[in-house]
């Protein structure tokens, strides 16, 4: 992006520096400096308006001499005086409200008789207000308005041809500015639809691949790490019954480190890898030709991690994408397909920070779906979350329950985790050497490996802990079942734990674990039933719960701790995935229907329509209130809102256009194949919006009229496809109308 603005700075400097001696300059100079009579554009004014446009062009040549605003009045009119001083001439003779909205069009009629009515000031934006109006005006400028709201909200895609073709949509807006015949020159028009057009397509919003009946799971890499067992686990358990792959931005290594079925698809987006530890090496050696090698190679890679992944999912053809990290959510929430389902897995503890809760609300607004990792996570999400998205919850998974369970034999404690500052492992040294004080016999084996493994070594050692606690580095899940079946105690010492697969692994072989309160993932696990949470992450606790458990003053039932293990087993888990799935398919690819209502009465009798909704891809659009906002939760990102507008305000004339460019948005943006309003004036303009599109209406007259039809009523009426009303008595007003009792 850096680069890209870089170049179109270059060009834009060297294209004014040899603009600077144009014509077109000194033109612009010349006519801001001087005033000269209009020789080459003189009109035959008609005599009964030669005294009116005479004064009137007086009035704007005492403009020119008196206001400050006249060096740019000066030149747009370009010697055109004569031109406008006509134009408001005939534009006041017959100056109401239909003009305004509707302009005085090209014809001479028994409201305008002027011989220069075709020929007016010769600006386009004037002449197409002179001409068409208001209406006309959105009418012809909105492709430009369009294509200009995409380009802000898409800035970050722009390329260098993008600044290109904007280039040419300006110069073509200074000559529709200063000499017209821009947006009426129909040869002029269609290349201008040919340059929106590029740019939408330089922007990749043109079209989409059709979608596959595919699941992908975007990962970071699949090296060693508890999100990336849990994404392995997740891909075998729904590979079983769909076609699934996983996107990896990293190859770490040639081999995967866990188990990965057959028909699981792997797919790498690049072959480079994160340098951050090379970075960190150099800079602490002040290296500082080789931390600039690494500082620049960092860019890249923070590049391409964005632009790979970006590429993949506006391309994929996947009906369902899942993420897996805050940082995939942000993308996939910009360039999802808006017919793919979008599912966001939060994976990490967010601390209570509030900057956080904003990144994730932000990141949600197009994602469908939520699922954090744990109970914990969930509640807490549905209550500090401000996002519209379904925030759901499915358990992580085990792909191996054993038959042969611990023997728990007492003195054999292990821990298993990476060897990072977040899992606490230096805590556990500490922990275990003032339990080892009071049972020399115990014997701990820490399973896993990490950038803190030389200093927990070196910690073992001081202490003289060398023949108690060993480490045995990364073991694959075979490898680890001997230990977990010799093991008695599992303990977790991690400052934060979204979720703890650990625990569950350990408590598959009966085993019961020992974990603080910080780590909201063990609490959902243990809950004191199934071990111990020790709060307030108090290390002589621990010390003493570890102490009172192996010498028998704690006991747990093996048999329990199995059977809670269970719930997280794939061959439990993997029903509520697939009844989620295919709730969700079944839902998008049902016919989608659009409820529209004003607030108010209108509103609560659409939402009784409830069941309705829920037999389809039901999407609601209504006024923003109290109401409408309580909905939220029940709707997510399916509910949309316009502007709060009541017809007897004066505001409404200005808020009304507005929220017809809103429902065209939203009608572009759900593609409804059927709208169900119970009116009021809100819902004209999408209705009328659909019947030009071919779409079905069905309206419900109100239920508060028994004998009189409504305005909008009466508007809708001649358009419906199916028109409802509530009280019999009201057949007679509508007799094509059909009769199905009160939503009430």
């Amino acid at each position: 992006m850096t680069c890209t603005v870089i170049k179109c700075l270059a060009v834009f400097i060297f294209t004014l520096v040899l603009s600077l001696n144009s014509y077109a300059v000194y033109n612009y100079n010349y006519t801001k400096n001087n005033y000269y009579k209009d020789e080459q554009k003189e009109i035959v004014i008609d005599e009964s308006n030669v005294v009116e446009v005479e004064t009137i062009k007086n009035n704007i040549l005492r403009f020119y001499d008196t206001n400050k605003l006249s060096k740019i009045v000066k030149p747009l009119i370009s010697g055109r005086d004569m031109l406008l001083a006509n134009t408001l001439s005939v534009y006041d003779d017959i100056n109401d409200d239909s003009n305004i909205w509707f302009g005085i069009g090209f014809s001479n009629t028994e409201k305008v008789n002027n011989t220069n009515i075709a020929r007016l000031i010769e600006i386009d934006i004037c002449d197409l207000y002179f001409h068409f109006g208001i209406m006309g005006l959105i009418i012809s400028l909105y492709p430009i308005i369009f294509i200009g709201y995409l380009l802000i909200t898409n800035y970050k895609k722009l390329t260098l041809n993008c600044y290109y073709l904007i280039t040419i949509l300006l110069l073509l807006a200074g000559i529709s500015t200063f000499s017209g015949h821009v947006l009426f020159a129909p040869a002029v028009s269609i290349y201008l639809v040919l340059y929106l057009l590029l740019i939408t397509e330089e922007l990749n919003l043109t079209g989409r691949c059709e979608l596959k009946e595919k699941i992908s799971i975007l990962s970071l890499h699949l090296n060693v790490g508890g999100i990336e067992k849990a994404i392995c686990d997740q891909a075998n358990m729904l590979s079983e019954k769909y076609n699934v792959e996983i996107i990896t931005l990293y190859k770490m290594n040639n081999t995967i480190p866990f188990k990965l079925n057959k028909n699981v698809k792997v797919i790498y987006l690049s072959e480079v890898k994160p340098n951050k530890e090379e970075f960190k090496k150099y800079l602490k050696e002040k290296d500082i030709i080789n931390t600039f090698k690494e500082g620049i190679k960092a860019i890249k890679i923070l590049y391409l991690k964005k632009q790979l992944m970006a590429e993949y999912i506006y391309n994929s053809d996947s009906k369902i994408i899942i993420s897996t990290r805050l940082y995939f959510t942000k993308l996939l929430n910009k360039y999802k397909n808006p017919e793919a389902i979008t599912i966001a897995e939060e994976h990490v503890y967010h601390h209570e920070s509030k900057k956080y809760f904003r990144k994730l609300d932000k990141a949600l607004k197009n994602i469908d779906y939520l699922l954090p990792a744990s109970k914990y996570l969930t509640i807490d999400y549905k209550k500090k979350l401000k996002t519209n998205t379904t925030i759901d919850y499915i358990p992580l998974t085990i792909n191996y329950f054993p038959e042969k369970i611990s023997k728990l034999e007492k003195n054999n404690i292990i821990a298993v985790g990476r060897l990072e500052p977040e899992k606490g492992f230096e805590d556990l040294i500490d922990i275990m050497s003032k339990v080892i004080k009071k049972n020399k016999n115990l014997k701990l084996t820490i399973i896993g490996d990490g950038s803190q493994r030389n200093k927990i070594e070196t910690k073992i050692k001081s202490l003289k802990l060398e023949k108690n606690i060993i480490i045995t580095g990364y073991l694959t899940q075979e490898q680890m079942k001997k230990y977990y079946q010799k093991a008695s105690l599992l303990i977790n010492t991690s400052y934060e734990e979204s979720f703890g697969l650990v625990l569950i692994e350990a408590a598959s072989y009966g085993i019961p674990s020992i974990a603080f309160s910080c780590a909201l993932g063990a609490k959902e696990i243990i809950d004191n039933k199934y071990g111990v949470i020790i709060d307030n992450r108090d290390l002589n606790k621990m010390s003493d719960a570890i102490i009172d458990y192996t010498n028998g003053k704690i006991k747990f039932d093996s048999d329990d701790i199995r059977n809670h293990a269970k719930e997280y087993y794939t061959e439990t888990v993997k029903h509520k995935w697939y009844k989620f799935i295919e709730n969700a398919i079944k839902l998008f690819d049902s016919k989608k229907v659009l409820f529209i209502s004003s607030e108010g009465g209108h509103f609560s009798e659409l939402l009784q329509l409830t069941k309705t909704m829920n037999q389809y891809n039901s999407f609601i659009v209504t006024e923003k209130n109290f109401l409408s906002d309580e909905c939220k939760a029940n709707y997510g990102t399916r509910i949309n809102f316009l502007l709060n507008t009541k017809p007897k305000k004066p505001s409404y004339i200005i808020l009304a256009p507005i929220n017809i460019l809103y429902s065209l948005y939203y009608f572009i943006k759900i593609n409804p194949d059927v709208i169900i309003t119970t009116g009021a004036h809100t819902a004209v303009a999408m209705c009328y919006i659909a019947k030009l599109s071919g779409k079905k209406i069905i309206y419900i007259e109100t239920f508060a009229n028994l004998e009189s039809k409504t305005l909008t009523g009466r508007l809708i009426h001649p358009i419906a496809d199916v028109f409802v009303v509530q009280w019999e008595s009201m057949l007679k007003l509508y007799p094509d109308a059909i009769y199905l009792g009160g939503v009430y």
